[in-house]
């Protein structure tokens, strides 16, 4: 099963991709995250607060994100900065804290569209990712769109 998305805010992008004076981002949406690169184009710093970065949903319920080096099971816990160099990229994923799951002794990671996979084409859901370049609150608001699910 093959799933298509495209990026319509704040550009159009059947790439998954943005970029910007100060940034260049690109994303990879698979099963039960979304992974991403982040760009610092500018000669400062850029701070990235995980805590104030959310998933939502297609029904526009926001969710906490956790990132890649935290453990499962510390979903609920702060998670320190990152500050990203002048002129370097990182590499990273969100998963929504509210899917990770605690089952039958395992921690584990719910699909980010669980359940019957037609009812998904067409909906629209987003990723709200402020940061804070040169000083500043930048708020960030990627909305993607599930252009098609070929089976």
């Amino acid at each position: 099963m093959e799933w298509q998305f495209s990026l319509f805010e704040p550009i159009q992008s059947k790439g998954l991709q943005y970029s910007d004076s100060d940034i260049d981002v690109g994303f990879q949406i698979e099963k039960t995250h979304i992974g991403f690169y982040l760009q610092n184009n500018t000669d400062s710093g850029i701070k990235i607060n995980w805590d104030d970065i959310s998933f939502v949903s297609s029904s526009g319920k926001a969710t906490r994100v956790i990132h890649s080096g935290i453990k499962l099971f510390d979903r609920d816990r702060p998670q320190a900065p990152t500050t990203i160099p002048p002129m370097v990229r990182i590499e990273d994923l969100f998963i929504p804290s509210e899917n990770i799951k605690y089952v039958e002794s395992n921690w584990s990671e719910e699909s980010l569209f669980p359940g019957e996979y037609a009812v998904y084409n067409g909906l629209e859901f987003s990723l709200y990712f402020p940061m804070e370049i040169k000083g500043a609150k930048k708020d960030y608001f990627f909305k993607f769109k599930i252009n098609e699910i070929v089976h």
